[in-house]
C-alpha cells in the first residue's frame, strides 16, 4: 500500500458505462490518481504502482490482487452502485489512511 497523501485508486469494470460512471464520481470527489481498467489482467499489470484503494467486479481479481498485495484496500462493486456509497468509501479509506501515516510518523 502507497503512504502518500493523496490516495491511487483503481477501478476495474467490464463496463465500460459503469466504468466511466465510477471514475466520474470518484474525480469530482477530488481524486485525481485514478486508475480505471476494463481487463482484470490490466490492473494485475499495473500493481507495481502500488494502489491503496481498489473498487472492482471479479472475486478471482480481488483473491490476486491480495496475494499481491494484502494491504491494499478493495471494495467489490458487483452492481452498479450510488455515488453517495462512492464517496463514503473513499472517505472512511482516507481517514484510515491518514491514521496509518500518522501512526507509522510517530512510531
Amino acid at each position: 500500500m502507497q503512504s502518500s497523501s493523496a490516495p491511487k485508486i483503481f477501478v476495474v469494470d467490464k463496463d465500460p458505462q459503469y466504468l466511466r460512471s465510477y471514475e466520474k464520481a470518484i474525480r469530482l470527489y477530488g481524486y485525481a490518481n485514478v486508475y480505471c481498467f476494463m481487463r482484470s489482467e490490466d490492473c494485475l499489470a499495473f500493481m507495481n504502482l502500488q494502489p491503496d484503494i481498489v473498487f472492482l467486479d471479479d472475486l478471482d481479481i480481488l483473491r490476486k490482487i491480495k496475494s499481491m498485495d494484502p494491504e491494499v484496500i478493495t471494495y467489490f462493486i458487483k452492481d452498479p452502485i450510488p455515488e453517495d456509497r462512492i464517496r463514503y468509501y473513499l472517505n472512511e479509506t482516507t481517514l484510515f489512511l491518514k491514521s496509518s501515516i500518522l501512526q507509522q510518523s510517530v512510531a
